[in-house]
């Protein structure tokens, strides 16, 4: 798999709610959704965010301290389990530059009934297509999502 993800590469999308929209829309979601900035957890920040809001995509810088608590949970889950709903839609991220690509495709994917994304639109064709998959096969199938790949462009 990483001898064969090393060949794909995608332009990273910037963290700014027009180019997510823009690529949102590019892969499916109706216009009367779009990606808003929260600009802080503040309630009268919070008021800001629009009404009805279907997923939230954090940015923040990674540390010593986040990267040794992800190991500690890891291991953990690996000692204990973890119960997980079957609805829940997740890739695990093989292709390099893609995280706010997959970010974006994690929000949709989840809410695609709630936003209501379109099943003959390239993202509704790809969800269909790794319906009931493991998040490392689904993972790997966005290497050949030639068309999911080309709205990040």
């Amino acid at each position: 798999v990483q001898a064969r993800m090393l060949r794909v590469h995608w332009v990273p999308l910037e963290s700014n709610p027009d180019i997510l929209t823009g690529f949102a829309r590019k892969v499916g979601l109706p216009s009367a959704w779009e990606f808003v900035d929260v600009l802080g957890m503040d309630p009268e920040l919070l008021a800001m965010v629009p009404p009805g809001c279907a997923a939230v995509t954090l940015l923040f810088q990674s540390s010593p301290r986040l990267q040794s608590y992800k190991e500690e949970q890891h291991k953990r889950i690996v000692k204990q389990g973890q119960v997980v709903s079957p609805e829940l839609v997740y890739l695990k991220q093989y292709v390099g530059n893609a995280c706010g690509t997959i970010a974006c495709i994690h929000c949709l994917a989840n809410n695609a009934k709630a936003v209501g994304l379109p099943d003959a639109s390239p993202l509704g064709a790809f969800l269909k297509k790794i319906s009931g998959l493991s998040p490392e096969a689904a993972g790997e199938l966005l290497a050949d999502a030639s068309e999911l790949h080309q709205a990040s462009e």
